[in-house]
């Protein structure tokens, strides 16, 4: 099944985090496609031996999943720098950072990469005050976005011509709910819901 991936950061830019550190005028991480961009320019005058990046899935317990061999940057000019991460972690946050050799580590990045097929997406789910659905919309056509209860009395109705909305459930009781996804009043997708 072809997966779709939804480019969060490239379509608003919301997932765009930036870090700077004495030795980084910028370090960024932002979702394309099915893998995660990391881009990071070294200030001029700042030497180092070999730079590695770190993922982590809490800003905590970081692994290195590259390196990038010899000196990071010239004496007197700024260096860019990319990486790919081709295996983020799926439908999370994932943290990045850099031990820029002998400088130490950069602070810490991060970026919340999607990836469903062909699906509808909730996240978070428990819900407490909102979620946020995603889902295929490549024509950006009218979606109404419905919430019912177990009884099938709609809780909630919105529409949108994006492949995203975020649903409030402030003013919803706890329990489970049955979540449409509709266009053109046919039923797309269902899925349910747990408030809390």
């Amino acid at each position: 099944m072809k997966a779709l991936f939804l480019l969060i950061a490239v379509l608003s830019g919301a997932e765009i985090i930036h870090a700077q550190t004495d030795a980084l005028s910028q370090f960024t991480a932002f979702q394309q496609g099915s893998s995660i961009q990391l881009s990071f320019t070294f200030k001029g005058g700042n030497t180092c031996l070999g730079t590695d990046i770190q993922r982590a899935p809490d800003s905590i317990h970081f692994t290195t999943i590259g390196s990038i061999a010899g000196i990071c940057v010239s004496t007197d000019k700024e260096e860019n720098y990319t990486f790919e991460d081709k295996m983020p972690l799926v439908n999370q946050q994932n943290y990045y950072r850099l031990i820029l050799g002998q400088l130490g580590y950069s602070e810490s990045i991060s970026v919340h990469y999607l990836d469903y097929n062909d699906d509808v997406l909730i996240f978070p789910n428990p819900v407490t005050e909102s979620t946020l659905l995603y889902f295929p919309n490549e024509k950006n056509e009218l979606i109404t976005v419905k919430i019912f209860d177990i009884s099938g009395i709609p809780q909630s109705v919105s529409t949108t011509r994006n492949a995203s909305i975020s649903i409030g459930t402030i003013d919803i009781s706890s329990g489970i709910y049955q979540v449409t996804v509709e266009q053109e009043g046919n039923v797309r997708y269902q899925k349910k819901i747990v408030v809390q």
